[in-house]
């Protein structure tokens, strides 16, 4: 019964942050907050001081709107990040690993990479690091390779959209997206596992399970906070700037003069220029294109592009 209750509990997980209470605070934060509260108080005191057009279109379009619309899926990184810390303190989490060794031995994988990948719902640099405890230097490598295909932080961002986006009424997309990326993860360490290199036994995995226990609210909110905290420092670093970059190629040709029309503007040509390169994708237009290389910043990034 231990796996069905894990895919319960995790199914309840992304279904109140994603599809019902998360969904909700996401649509107030990108139609309400940002759409008409932020964005008509900008315009407002833009127009009041007689700014140029160029800097009314920086800030609205490109700051507020882009950058707006990854913090819009805060408060779904927010709850997942509740749960997942609720589930961890009270001791569930380490059962989960231990149940997982029997499942993952039978693939080739040690119980100790579900570790790593477990943190991997946070960000796969963590994750990676994490593999240093595994001894076994091919469970280690294996794991390393492994571990990031978990949904992190930024993939949940995605899945949030895509489901809020395509999906809205559906229960399963985004749990169901959480299992494939175990599925890739063992199906991936089956594949490995027959290569020369990765053969051989699989290393014992022990580990001391820890009691069940209420955990406190103080420690239940730090964790939350300090696994959002690098997602709103990244929106307002690196996905700020890679904002500005995007309103400076769409509104401006090459002549730098600030065009009417997107299709006219740098971004346009650009994107034209290395669409065929995703053709096969089924992403033969330019702005996906676009969308897909301002990925390479932060995943993020495709959904303000």
């Amino acid at each position: 019964m231990a796996l069905p209750i894990f895919a319960a509990i995790m199914t309840l997980m992304y279904y109140i942050s994603v599809t019902t209470i998360g969904k909700e605070l996401t649509d107030w934060v990108n139609d309400t907050l940002f759409g008409e509260i932020i964005t008509d108080a900008a315009t407002s005191g833009l127009e009041a001081i007689a700014a140029p057009e160029w800097l009314s279109s920086l800030l609205v379009d490109g700051i507020i709107g882009g950058v707006g619309t990854v913090l819009g899926f805060v408060p779904q990184i927010v709850l997942i990040f509740f749960f997942l810390s609720l589930l961890e303190d009270s001791g569930y989490m380490a059962r989960v690993a231990f149940i997982m060794d029997r499942i993952f031995r039978k693939f080739g994988l040690s119980g100790k990479s579900f570790i790593p990948i477990l943190i991997g719902t946070g960000c796969g640099v963590p994750a990676i690091m994490a593999a240093r405890t595994i001894e076994n230097e091919a469970d280690r490598r294996m794991t390393i390779m492994l571990s990031t295909f978990i949904p992190c932080t930024a993939k949940s961002v995605i899945i949030g959209m895509i489901t809020s986006t395509f999906f809205p009424d559906s229960v399963f997309i985004a749990p169901a997206m959480y299992f494939l990326g175990i599925a890739v993860i063992v199906l991936s360490g089956i594949a490995l596992k027959k290569t020369e290199y990765f053969s051989g036994e699989v290393a014992p995995f022990v580990m001391e399970l820890p009691t069940y226990h209420m955990p406190s609210f103080k420690g239940l909110m730090i964790h939350m906070w300090e696994r959002s905290r690098g997602f709103i420092i990244k929106a307002g670093t690196i996905i700020f700037t890679a904002c500005i970059v995007i309103w400076f190629l769409s509104k401006f040709n090459f002549s730098l003069e600030m065009v009417e029309e997107i299709e006219d503007s740098m971004m346009a040509t650009l994107g034209n220029t290395i669409a065929w390169i995703f053709a096969p994708l089924g992403l033969g237009n330019w702005k996906s294109a676009v969308a897909v290389v301002s990925a390479e910043m932060a995943k993020e990034q495709a959904i303000g592009t």
